[in-house]
């Protein structure tokens, strides 16, 4: 394994194959018993099924870990996968807090056991790491968002250093509709005037500084 500097700790280290999006959404994608079970690959010049994933060495094996156990486990039991979407069923045997017709909302006090803050620090990880590194897809220029003045407080949020970043909203959309379900896309950045709004897909994740 290459050594260099963890994009997380700052540490120089042996650095691990990193995802920018978790290996296990892709084997959760996959269409097993089929002729090619691989993902569909959709992009701006073509569609292609391929066992290609976006990766490469950016983090040390422990910030790996850390990852993994303060959110990205978590949250990869709660996605859909071969018909079950165990969020979504949770928030079914609940009322909402509200419900504005084309959207329920749920607070944390009707749905204690879903672990909002392993499914918050999972969303920002995977912002956050879209946005250190230029992740190459193939067939396609590499992709990197810029999360401005918030990047830094969120590695230090990652790295148990820091609290919550002030001025940083989450919003997680579970979505319903089976193509969006079996579906997932790595972050997009938006800007209006001098909000940044990236966004990711699994179940939607929103965040907004």
């Amino acid at each position: 394994m290459p050594v260099g500097t963890c994009k997380l700790c700052l540490h120089v280290r042996e650095l691990r194959k990193s995802h920018m999006m978790p290996r296990s959404l892709y084997k959760k994608t996959r269409w097993e018993g089929t002729p090619n079970p691989n993902p569909l690959l959709v992009s701006g010049r073509s569609s292609v099924q391929i066992s290609s994933q976006v990766s490469d060495y950016v983090l040390c094996g422990d910030c790996e870990q850390r990852f993994s156990d303060r959110g990205e486990r978590y949250a990869m039991t709660i996605v859909d996968h071969k018909g079950k979407f165990p969020l979504l069923d949770l928030l079914n045997h609940v009322p909402p807090t509200r419900d504005r017709g084309f959207a329920k909302f749920y607070d944390a006090a009707a749905t204690p056991t879903i672990d909002r803050a392993k499914i918050a620090y999972f969303a920002l990880s995977i912002f956050w790491r879209a946005s250190v590194h230029h992740w190459k897809s193939p067939g396609e220029p590499s992709q990197q968002i810029r999360l401005g003045p918030y990047q830094e407080p969120i590695r230090k949020f990652l790295l148990n250093e820091a609290s919550f970043p002030e001025d940083v909203v989450l919003v997680t959309a579970v979505c319903t509709d089976e193509g969006t379900r079996n579906s997932f896309f790595s972050p997009t950045r938006s800007k209006k005037g001098r909000v940044h709004n990236p966004y990711f897909q699994r179940q939607r994740n929103d965040v907004l500084p």
